[in-house]
Parts: structure tokens; C-alpha cells; sequence
């Protein structure tokens, strides 16, 4: 029983650790768009200091 449940484990793990395409190419088209909105100008950029500093 214990191996049992040492490969179910695996197993999970090995299928939450292989990245979906679909979500994979829907994140990369928003990358994209998102920085080319920072190139245009359309969108401006904050520091990561600013963020650390409003949640502290």
C-alpha cells in the first residue's frame, strides 16, 4: 500500500508540474500585448520597490 500511494503521488506531481498549451499560448499572447501597449506607450510601468512599499 505505501508504494501504491508513493506512485500516485508521482504521478500527481508529474501532471501538475507539465504546463497546459492552451493556457501556456494564452499567457504568451497576453505577454505580447501587454508589452507591446508598454512600447506604444499605452501602458506605463511600476517599480518593484513601489509595490514592496504599499504592501509592507
Amino acid at each position: 500500500m505505501p508504494l501504491e500511494k508513493l506512485q500516485l503521488a508521482e504521478m500527481l506531481l508529474a501532471d501538475l508540474d507539465t504546463p497546459d498549451p492552451q493556457i501556456e499560448a494564452v499567457w504568451r499572447d497576453e505577454a505580447q500585448k501587454r508589452w507591446q501597449a508598454y512600447k506604444d506607450g499605452k501602458m506605463s510601468s511600476v517599480s518593484y520597490d513601489s509595490i514592496m512599499q504599499k504592501y509592507k
